[in-house]
């Protein structure tokens, strides 16, 4: 498995499992992110789908996920070091494509 599918695989385990913790179905998370099919979250959370910077933004709402926690998993679960730019994430999310 590569790096760039690494992250995205594990950026999904991240976001079913704080999906499970906010108590939200796919059905639900879809709804409210407008999205046209659950399927979508599904290929998110299956690393078969890039998540942007501002869908992890939404999702980081409707999960009740706080700035400093979402920056702390994606620090974790990426190749990003503490104190990194936000320019640095927008660049591991991209290449995660």
């Amino acid at each position: 498995m590569s790096s760039n599918s690494d992250a995205k695989h594990k950026i999904g385990l991240f976001l079913k499992e704080a999906r499970r913790e906010a108590q939200l179905s796919v059905e639900e998370t879809a709804h409210y992110l407008e999205l046209k099919s659950p399927q979508d979250i599904l290929e998110f959370e299956n690393g078969d789908k890039t998540v942007t910077l501002g869908q992890l933004y939404a999702f980081a709402n409707i999960y009740n996920i706080g700035p400093d926690r979402l920056m702390s998993v994606l620090f974790e679960l990426t190749s990003l070091e503490p104190g990194s730019a936000l320019e640095d994430l927008e660049r591991v999310l991209r290449e995660a494509k």
